[in-house]
């Protein structure tokens, strides 16, 4: 989803990203390093369960601050 994003940021196309709506919608995220440690840990040690939850400690991930950040950079 935040493909598009990157590639629009990178082309500087449009200068400023756009926030669809009010933004206020709630994206989960996770760090590429914290889920190499998840795996890393999944295959040394196989769960009971057949299922596993990553859960993002950001309280509120939204759109806009998400866009607005790739925005920035």
């Amino acid at each position: 989803m935040l493909k598009d994003y990157f590639m629009q940021a990178r082309l500087q196309r449009p200068e400023k990203l756009p926030v669809y709506g009010k933004g206020k919608n709630r994206i989960p995220t996770v760090h590429i390093a914290d889920l190499v440690t998840y795996v890393e840990k999944i295959v040394e040690k196989r769960p009971k369960i057949p299922y596993l939850l990553a859960i993002d400690h950001n309280p509120k991930p939204t759109q806009r601050k998400i866009v607005e950040a790739i925005s920035k950079g």
